[in-house]
């Protein structure tokens, strides 16, 4: 995930799409929008984000990146 602009990171395509997808599954119906945030939020503590939160159901999706985890096996699918 590396070379990717984030904002495409929650409206993944291809590969990564399917990775999304599984982890998504994985872990309770995640949406790529919050698999990504917590991958952002826990990849560098000097990352400071500003999810995109133009209606109630944005801010609603966004507060769901936080309070689980993905494992190591997730990590290693998304590259980190």
């Amino acid at each position: 995930m590396e070379n990717r602009t984030y904002g495409a990171l929650a409206n993944p395509s291809g590969k990564l799409k399917a990775i999304f997808d599984e982890l998504g599954q994985k872990h309770g119906g995640k949406t790529p929008a919050q698999i990504a945030l917590y991958w952002l939020l826990n990849k560098s503590k000097v990352v400071f984000l500003i999810p995109r939160a133009s209606r109630p159901q944005r801010i609603e999706e966004n507060v769901g990146a936080v309070g689980w985890s993905l494992d190591s096996d997730d990590l290693v699918k998304l590259g980190s």
